[in-house]
């Protein structure tokens, strides 16, 4: 009968044991998956928010106004900010009169759960072109 108790004991044990390992091991795991979602909508805002400051841009006749417009732009792009995007701005703007209009935007993300060895923050680029449609 002791035999019994003992064999009882350890089998408990052994599978408190694995049951806190695996557990740690899905948690890290959890915390890399909610860094990744951040990454991944964070540059979708960013790649939103270079379209969006290109097309306000393409509708100005002059340089001086495009920037301006394209600044207006991020200025709405940075009011639905999770918290997540520390800063968002205009890198570069190519205006071609008559012909298009590029847009370069820089972004700033802050990891929600930073990873060690992975890094706390990332720089997004991206970079939208819209023909001028302004006379």
């Amino acid at each position: 009968m002791p035999d019994d108790r003992r064999r009882e004991r350890r089998k408990c044990g052994s599978q408190m044991i694995e049951a806190v390992a695996v557990g740690t091991i899905i948690i890290v795991i959890a915390m890399a998956l909610i860094d990744l979602i951040v990454m991944v909508l964070a540059n979708g805002v960013n790649d939103g928010a270079a379209k969006n400051a290109a097309r306000a841009a393409a509708s100005q006749s002059s340089l001086a106004k495009a920037v301006e417009a394209a600044q207006n732009s991020l200025k709405e792009n940075k009011k639905g900010n999770a918290g997540f995007i520390t800063e968002l701005s205009l890198k570069s703007l190519d205006y071609v009169p008559k012909q298009t209009v590029s847009a370069t935007t820089k972004m700033h993300v802050s990891l929600p759960i930073p990873v060690p060895g992975i890094g706390a923050s990332y720089t997004f680029l991206a970079q939208a072109t819209e023909p001028v449609v302004a006379h």
